[in-house]
């Protein structure tokens, strides 16, 4: 039986296997009817056994997401030179990282069925071969036509100018400033976390993309974002501001409250299990506050707990969005940054050999899984060389060597899929948010407003038991413009309900009117209906219960019986 015969019936779970079975076949052949796929999921959702299912579904709709990105590049990822290249990556690329994050937060929570790991071999090697590997090797060669020699890219900020573009003057205006760093928050996560923002607050939204200091390594990266005049890396691989050693929180805490007045540095934890008057005690008067926040990092870079980096990556979200609501619910805070040291690069399957080199390098006086520090300049096959003194614009005979693409040094100790330190797209285009904060009473603050589900069929009379009904979502969710999900269903003229009770989940973002078109079945009960008395379609808001729509309807069917077939 094709699937359309019982895609809308919810009696047994049986019918949610067999979707399940013919979406996952589909799939796994290579039959391209993608939005079939997406739209039965989202049909399903409403139904009495979807959550049963859910992650399964979930592990479908990913594994369409990245089959269906994949085959808009017919011919894999192109060739550009980096400006475009940067451009394409944060403008469309980075999805994938999103979709393969999200289908393993899927996939590791769902039964491990043949086809599900047939499925996760399937986006395994799109991701890494098809995706990672044609996309790092073009990236790798745009790097050295590029920006070996000028690590630079027109419109976009440098990490290394964080401060300056982006505080400095706000605290000479008198402004109070919050910046939030997580360590390893890469771009794709952070569009997630501006898009939750957007969601869930009033206020004003911003992200971009900078381009981060190479190695993409903690001690850099978060040295870059401090306040400074010169930021380099002295021959024995310290990182240096101004002159002045500084790694680690305890060294970074101390240089901000020295060189800023009004400033204070705390870490993400001791922010989140201070009590309301701590709070507003410890950061009463202080103009500068930063808080460092470390889940992804301390999760990635540790072997035993490197497969659990995406489900890090939603406590991480989390996580922060805890701690802005409290800093604008708390504490008042209007103007708040959010970014990162760096980001990282992941693959769930073990590295093979050919993922690994050898780094060739002469006496490094540093070297890692993705990169190495020298002091001596040296050519060597399957090594990106890059200057110190272009990536942060000072004089400095350091040399950086990074792996060509996703490849690996090859270096004894434990732990190659969670990495970062190289110059991968996915480990130096770190997201910068800024949030301003916005109270309702203030002018030009656009409120929360759900979309509205209507009635759209023109029949208000009703001759038949079975029957559908077509319903619309007026506007398509966008900013403040929020979902919304509605029971309808009948009732007579007492209250009571006279007919099964359907969900519609008015989520779409769609500008397409006939993309946001909801056909529901009906079925009224076997009773006696009065003609002349009036009966209600109701259309109720199920999160406050409140009815939002009640259109009168006459029923009159044929000749009725008391044997039910239902």
């Amino acid at each position: 039986m094709e699937v359309r015969h019982y895609k809308d019936t919810e009696i047994f779970p049986i019918i949610d296997r067999a979707i399940i079975d013919y979406i996952a076949n589909s799939v796994l052949g290579d039959l391209e009817s993608y939005e079939e796929y997406l739209n039965l999921i989202d049909l399903r959702r409403t139904k009495h056994f979807y959550k049963k299912y859910e992650s399964i579904y979930n592990v479908l709709y990913y594994a369409i997401q990245i089959v269906r990105f994949k085959n808009q590049y017919t011919h894999g990822i192109p060739k550009d030179n980096a400006l475009n290249m940067f451009k394409d990556y944060y403008t469309s690329y980075y999805q994938m990282d999103s979709y393969y994050r999200k289908f393993y937060l899927a996939y590791d929570t769902s039964k491990k069925y043949e086809f599900i790991n047939k499925l996760q071999e399937k986006i395994e090697y799109i991701y890494t071969n098809w995706y990672l590997g044609g996309l790092s090797a073009h990236w790798s060669q745009a790097v050295r036509e590029n920006l070996a020699n000028n690590w630079k890219i027109s419109g976009i900020k440098k990490q290394q100018d964080f401060y300056r573009t982006n505080v400095l003057e706000r605290l000479k205006n008198g402004e109070r400033i919050f910046v939030i760093i997580s360590d390893a928050m890469r771009y794709e996560i952070g569009v997630s976390l501006s898009e939750r923002i957007e969601q869930e607050t009033l206020g004003e939204i911003k992200i971009e993309p900078m381009l981060g200091v190479v190695p993409s390594i903690t001690k850099l990266g978060m040295a870059a974002l401090l306040p400074h005049q010169t930021l380099t890396i002295d021959d024995t691989g310290y990182v240096m501001i101004d002159g002045q050693r500084i790694e680690g929180y305890i060294a970074r805490k101390n240089y901000i409250q020295s060189k800023v007045d009004d400033s204070i540095v705390v870490k993400h934890d001791d922010f989140s299990n201070m009590n309301l008057t701590n709070k507003r005690e410890l950061f009463k008067g202080k103009k500068l506050i930063y808080i460092y926040h470390d889940k992804l990092d301390s999760i990635g870079d540790n072997s035993p707990s490197e497969n659990q980096i995406f489900k890090a990556a939603e406590d991480t979200l989390d996580d922060l969005m805890n701690t802005i609501n409290s800093i604008r619910n708390e504490l008042s805070g209007t103007n708040i940054f959010i970014t990162a040291d760096h980001g990282f690069l992941y693959q769930r399957n073990p590295l093979v050999e050919s993922d690994k080199i050898a780094s060739g390098l002469d006496k490094p006086i540093e070297s890692k899984k993705r990169y190495t520090l020298s002091r001596k300049r040296q050519d060597v096959d399957g090594q990106i060389h890059l200057g110190l003194s272009e990536i942060l614009s000072i004089e400095s005979d350091l040399n950086v060597y990074v792996p060509n693409g996703a490849i690996r040094n090859r270096i004894q100790g434990p732990g190659s899929n969670f990495v970062h330190g190289g110059a991968s797209l996915q480990e130096i285009v770190v997201p910068l948010i800024f949030y301003k904060n916005k109270r309702p009473h203030q002018k030009n603050v656009t409120q929360f407003e759900k979309v509205k589900v209507e009635y759209t069929s023109q029949t208000k009379r009703i001759t038949n038991k079975l029957f559908s009904l077509r319903f619309f979502q007026n506007e398509r969710v966008m900013d403040k413009r929020i979902p919304v999900t509605v029971e309808v269903y009948f009732e007579d003229y007492k209250g009571n309900i006279i007919s099964n009770v359907e969900t519609i989940i008015a989520d779409k973002s769609t500008n397409n009117p006939s993309e946001r078109e909801f056909i529901m079945n009906f079925a009224l009960e076997t009773m006696q209906f009065d003609k002349s008395k009036n009966y209600y379609l109701i259309i109720k808001d199920i999160e406050t219960d409140q009815i939002t729509s009640k259109i009168p309807f006459e029923i009159s069917l044929g000749i009725s019986t008391d044997f039910d077939f239902f």
